[in-house]
This record gives structure tokens, sequence and C-alpha cells, in this order.
């Protein structure tokens, strides 16, 4: 799962403590929803995914789709049909959890930030470190210099496929 921001008013702190918020008032609905308000969002969804593409464009974009993330499933929609049926409250609450607020939780934010905010941009890290989703949730560093500094630190898996040309030579 991801999420992509971009703001020219504010810094890319605040559009991530915007999102943090979204997340934990999420939370706090979710942890709540009834049996009732549950089964009713299942059969707006089911009748979502259940209606037929208006033409060809919207017909060709789902085929593209399954294309491009090379999975060409044709028949995702029955098959998501058939996954929402099968999904209970419990576990849809228990998969939330799991997936923005549990341990096995990881999280990349990449923030580029004008100069025009960054003063703003160092103020609201500070304050941000201190929120719930940083100081409890998830752990935080920072890495400065860029996408090369990134790439440089990052732990890549070795290129077999070069590794077997090259020990044939």
């Amino acid at each position: 799962m991801w999420f992509m921001a971009m703001a020219d008013k504010c810094c890319a702190e605040r559009m991530n403590d915007a999102i943090n918020e979204h997340l934990i008032t999420a939370r706090a609905r979710i942890s709540k929803i009834s049996d009732k308000e549950f089964k009713g969002l299942k059969g707006g969804l089911a009748s979502t995914l259940g209606q037929a593409p208006r033409d060809l464009s919207e017909e060709n974009e789902r085929l593209w789709e399954e294309f491009e993330s090379q999975q060409m499933m044709w028949d995702r929609t029955e098959r998501s049909k058939e996954a929402l049926e099968a999904v209970t409250r419990d576990e849809f609450v228990g998969h939330f959890e799991s997936l923005f607020f549990s341990e096995s939780t990881r999280r990349l934010d990449i923030e580029f930030v004008s100069q025009q905010h960054a003063a703003e941009q160092a103020k609201s890290y500070d304050k941000n470190a201190s929120t719930y989703m940083y100081s409890e949730v998830t752990k935080r560093e920072k890495l400065e210099g860029g996408a090369d500094a990134f790439k440089n630190q990052a732990a890549f898996y070795d290129d077999q496929v070069k590794i077997a040309y090259q020990s044939r030579q």
C-alpha cells in the first residue's frame, strides 16, 4: 500500500502529519464499526464491483492494468466479489490494524522539500517526532542527502544473473 501526496502551499512534513491524523481517525472509526455498518459497506463495494464497464475505454483500462501488473487475472472482478463475501468484520479490523499499526508495519516516506518550505519542514519534523505515529507505532530514521544517499545505504541483493554470466567467462 502506498500514498503519494504533493502540495505547493506547505511542507512535506505537514502532509505526512495529515496522513497520520487520517489513519488515526480511520482507526477509531473502523474499530467501532457495527456488523450492520460493515455489511452495508460490503454491499456498496459489491455493487461497485458488479458494475459492467460503461464503454470500451473502461474495459481497455481494466485489461491493461492486468498486463501492467503482469498478473493477467482476467476474472479479477469475480474473484474480488467472492473474497469480499468471505471477509468478516473482525478480519477487516484486524487487517487494518496489522497494515498500519503493528510491529510489522513498514513505511518509507520520501520527502522533497523546496527552499521556500525548508524552515517549516525542520520545525514540523521536530514536532512530528513526538506524535503518536512516530513515537509509538513506527520507528523513524532520517536520511539526509537525497536519493543517492538512500541508494548507497540500501541493502540490495546480489545480481545472480550477472554473477553467473561473469563466472562463465
